[in-house]
């Protein structure tokens, strides 16, 4: 038997149990800040295809970005008029393409999953949402503005639309100022537990941060420690439409 061998005592061992309990201790936090930031990342890279999308389609309809149906300003049912037509609609019944969805045949390529954020906090299965459109309800978890800033506005003739829809002129919003930003992450929190698919509860990024892409080519980080940048309408969904005008209105001067 070879001399001056021995294994650890158990004061060694725990000592060593404790050492790798602090290091996995620092570990994790920091690996789980680096997904966070590589999913930010991506998220960012993805408003920025998008506002690519958005500028190839404006050079082939006459410098208009994609637009959906023309609503009636009457009917809250008619794709979100009241918003001042922001929204995370892909396509409604009968699977008509609206918004951000009229990207997807020829300006998005084979990326169609950029219209959905990798940063999501909630189950949301973008594949599911894309095999709908053109069958029903398909939505993003961003929000897209494609209009014009205000209700008032879409009770103008069809015929003056395009003040407010022609990626050179988007008009000023419901502030007075120029509308840049044109798409930002969907945070939406409703405590009354809201059922119909476009305004269940969902948040991105754990709402730290709010992603949003502006006409000019840019896309940026917002901080959203706050939750300003949160649509949050408790028990009250009626309210989502003002709530998510003025939120964007906040993000054209950010």
């Amino acid at each position: 038997m070879r001399a001056g061998l021995r294994g650890f005592t158990l004061i060694e061992l725990l000592v060593v149990i404790s050492i790798i309990a602090i290091l996995v201790g620092i570990l994790l936090p920091a690996l789980g800040a680096s997904r966070r930031s590589a999913r930010v990342a991506a998220c960012l890279s993805n408003q920025r295809q998008l506002l690519v999308a958005v500028t190839a389609y404006a050079v082939e309809y006459n410098d208009s970005i994609p637009f959906g149906p023309q609503a009636n300003p009457a009917s809250p049912s008619n794709f979100y008029p009241a918003t001042g037509m922001i929204t995370s609609m892909l396509s409604r019944p009968p699977g008509e393409p609206v918004g951000a969805g009229l990207l997807l045949d020829h300006h998005l390529g084979d990326t169609p999953e950029v219209l959905f954020c990798p940063g999501s906090d909630d189950e949301f299965d973008a594949a599911a949402q894309l095999e709908r459109v053109g069958e029903n309800w398909a939505i993003s978890n961003y929000y897209y503005r494609h209009g014009s800033n205000t209700q008032a506005s879409l009770a103008l003739p069809p015929e003056q639309w395009d003040d407010h829809i022609r990626i050179d002129n988007l008009g000023d919003n419901a502030n007075g100022k120029p509308i840049r930003a044109l798409f930002i992450d969907q945070n939406f929190d409703a405590k009354g537990g809201a059922s119909f698919d476009v305004l269940k509860p969902r948040t991105n990024h754990d709402e730290r941060v709010a992603n949003a892409a502006f006409v000019d080519g840019h896309a940026k980080s917002i901080n959203n420690e706050s939750r300003r940048y949160t649509v949050d309408v408790g028990f009250f969904p009626s309210i989502a439409d003002t709530l998510i005008l003025r939120m964007m209105a906040w993000a054209d001067e950010e």
